[in-house]
């Protein structure tokens, strides 16, 4: 009877050949977000970038507007605020910090 063993990685407990490809994959995955990331850098630094920009995230602050009208929870929240004096402005913030939070999110899936 052949007796063979499978290398096992200490942290895992995985088989290293697994480990190892996962690793491979997980750099190409990020080399190709590097790369994309690259060939987008040309929009935050030119003028008509820069309005794409603004467009978008104006959008955005809409369609984060709508949604939070139509959320009871998130209404419920908003009335606090609003009970507590808090203008829109600070409103306002607080949907570009849930944007910035929810990208962060995505770059780490």
């Amino acid at each position: 009877m052949h007796n063979s063993r499978t290398d096992v990685d200490i942290q895992s407990g995985l088989p290293k050949e697994m480990v190892e490809k996962d690793k491979t994959a997980a750099s190409r995955k990020e080399e190709e977000r590097l790369k994309k990331q690259a060939e987008c850098a040309w929009i935050t630094s030119s003028d008509a970038g820069k309005k794409i920009i603004d467009l978008v995230e104006g959008e955005l602050l809409i369609r984060a507007a709508g949604l939070i009208k139509n959320d009871p929870e998130a209404c419920a929240y908003m009335k606090i605020l609003e009970s507590l004096g808090i203008q829109e402005a600070l409103a306002e913030k607080a949907v570009k910090q849930l944007i910035r939070i929810a990208m962060k999110k995505e770059k780490r899936d």
